[in-house]
């Protein structure tokens, strides 16, 4: 039922243009679902997902990057602001957790996408303290890939942190 829902949001927010009213308040609840998929032993690799898929018909993958693709819709809606989308209900350690057991590039690209998002708007020492493991995962793993898109979204989280980065150091 909570794949439904989540897939109904995604396909609603894509479509509506003048953005999503009120939709940082689905940002505690996404964070705690992808919490629950963590706990659940994220279930992400192909082989175990053919094994699980026969009780609920969705796989673990599929739900991870059903709520990441929905927390990056928020944060992409243009009735949002930074601020408000991110919040305290962004986990960066978590979404840090999901890049390294994630399989699928696409899912990999999302979560970084949402916790470049998430730190530009909010936490500035996480992402001072930080920024070395992240640009490291970055490059081991993205820039090794022969994907256009791979490299878009590296491209674009350097754009997001980098200028947050050097903002933050002229204030300190």
């Amino acid at each position: 039922m909570a794949v439904f829902a989540l897939e109904m949001f995604l396909a609603k927010s894509e479509g509506c243009a003048g953005g999503l009213k009120d939709g940082h308040t689905l940002m505690r609840p996404i964070f705690e679902l992808l919490k629950r998929c963590e706990d659940a032993g994220w279930k992400l690799e192909e082989k175990e997902e053919e094994e699980e898929a026969g009780g609920s018909g969705v796989s673990g993958a599929y739900a991870v990057d059903l709520l990441l693709s929905c927390a990056l819709a928020v944060m992409d809606s243009p009735g949002q602001s930074p601020e408000s989308s991110a919040g305290a209900a962004v986990n960066p350690e978590l979404l840090v957790r999901c890049l390294n057991a994630c399989v699928d590039p696409g899912t990999r690209g999302t979560a970084l996408l949402v916790l470049a998002k998430a730190c530009a708007a909010g936490d500035a020492d996480y992402v001072i303290q930080n920024s070395v493991p992240i640009f490291t995962f970055m490059g081991s793993h993205f820039l090794r890939m022969d994907s256009r898109h791979s490299f878009e979204v590296a491209c674009t989280a350097i754009d997001i942190i980098i200028p947050h980065i050097q903002k933050v150091s002229t204030e300190h």
